[in-house]
């Protein structure tokens, strides 16, 4: 697809400094874009003049500080008749050398206030679009909750109604009847619509459907990635049989497969439990045989620390029972005095 320096003009926002209605139609053939660094030093032998020249900080200044009286001669070399246009960024002062360059070689001079990285990719990505190469199919394409659908099927199968149902339903229409389907990158598919078919639907004896006008800007869209393709198909009975019997074949073999397999699995499975077990019997043995020793050693020092221990419980029982006693004999010397001296008082009471 063709790109002139005037769609350039429509889509990017630009400060034209000098243009011919000739220059705005040339057309731009490639979506690389050229920095003539080297250029500006004298280096051309790998100049390709049929790219976008763009000029950033670095050749700009380059030009206007170490160039001097040959500058008008570089920017003729740079300017050559299969350039297309010339794009000074970051709005940077443009020589008189370079205007009368462009004049000569009637090229188109533009200015951007853009820095010179964001400018290449938005000039490289433009241009990728559309100069892709593009692909027509037959079907209808929609924007569903964001998912790129591709609707394709035989002629009258339904495709435009489906597609004016979904717009009935908060979705997007992108492209009825005709698709045009380009190669955004090297992993993305997308999909816009011819320009004279934009927001129109067909809808069979009905006729053509204004969708815009009817449902207004937010149920159309210019273009989106295709993330889905689906095919519509009339209904065959006997298609289904077929599938049914090709499907119920092949679950048969599949079943018979697994049983035959899982037969083998279940006999290498057992084989394998036996001689975890028989390794593991192994290993418990050697493992008592080596303790044993070790185990009757720790018995007798057990032994050893409980007659010590149960010395001393008994001995604490013994001091114990003691002490209990001396308490016992002193609580009743406590209450034989007080016996006595209530006798004693009675005593003197009835005296």
């Amino acid at each position: 697809m063709a790109v002139s320096v005037q769609d350039l003009l429509d889509k990017i926002q630009f400060h034209v400094i000098y243009s011919t209605e000739t220059a705005l139609q040339k057309e731009i053939t490639t979506s690389e874009i050229m920095r003539p660094g080297l250029e500006m030093a004298g280096y051309f032998d790998y100049f390709t003049p049929e790219r976008i020249q763009l000029f950033g900080m670095k050749e700009w200044s380059y030009m206007m500080t170490v160039v001097g009286d040959n500058r008008y001669d570089l920017l003729k070399k740079v300017m050559a008749k299969e350039t297309p246009v010339v794009i000074v960024a970051r709005n940077l002062e443009i020589p008189s050398e370079m205007v009368a360059a462009a004049k000569k070689a009637d090229i188109v001079l533009l200015q951007s206030r853009e820095a010179t990285s964001r400018l290449n990719s938005v000039l490289t990505s433009f241009l990728d679009e559309r100069l892709a190469e593009r692909t027509t199919v037959h079907g209808v394409l929609m924007d569903i909750f964001g998912v790129g659908v591709l609707i394709q099927g035989a002629s009258g199968i339904g495709k435009s109604e489906t597609g004016l149902e979904l717009v009935k339903r908060g979705h997007r229409l992108v492209a009825d009847d005709r698709v045009d389907v380009f190669q955004r990158d090297a992993f993305t598919l997308s999909g816009e619509p011819a320009e004279i078919l934009r927001n129109m639907i067909e809808i069979r004896g009905v006729g053509i459907i204004d969708v815009m006008s009817l449902f207004g800007a937010g149920a159309v869209k210019d273009s989106t990635d295709i993330d889905m393709a689906i095919y519509l198909e009339y209904y065959d009975k006997e298609k289904e049989t077929t599938e049914e019997k090709i499907r119920d074949k092949n679950e048969r073999i599949s079943i018979k497969h697994n049983r035959k397999y899982n037969k083998y699995f279940t006999i290498g499975k057992a084989d394998v439990l036996s001689q975890l077990v028989n390794q593991s019997t192994q290993a418990s043995l050697r493992i008592l045989e080596s303790t044993t020793h070790a185990e009757k050693d720790i018995v007798e020092q057990a032994k050893n620390v409980m007659h010590s221990v149960m010395s001393s419980y008994l001995d604490q029982i013994n001091r114990d029972v003691q002490g209990r006693d001396q308490a016992l004999n002193l609580l009743q010397q406590i209450i034989q005095t007080i016996i006595d001296t209530d006798s004693a008082i009675v005593q003197g009471i009835r005296s």
